[in-house]
């Protein structure tokens, strides 16, 4: 799926698809480029100009926006709190 962000036009479809609102992925896209760029020491599109391919995710954005896609369709183990190990 090729989701943008320009796809999500309501808040409803921006928890759906990602299970975060629009003002909470903007908080997180502001944590997200500042460590990313502290772990990698450039940004997204400086890491990825000397690629002799075209990468697929070019920007903290996308990167984010893919990533939380994943986990909002990633089915988690469930969890039986009645066994005890």
């Amino acid at each position: 799926m090729n989701l943008q962000i320009a796809d999500l036009t309501t808040e409803r479809q921006w928890r759906a698809t990602l299970g975060v609102d629009r003002a909470r992925f903007e908080k997180l896209l502001a944590l997200f480029t500042a460590s990313y760029r502290a772990l990698f020491g450039h940004a997204v599109a400086d890491r990825q100009a000397d690629l002799e391919v075209t990468p697929s995710l070019e920007s903290e954005q996308e990167l984010l926006l893919n990533w939380l896609q994943v986990l909002a369709f990633t089915k988690l183990p469930e969890i039986d709190e009645r066994k005890s190990d």
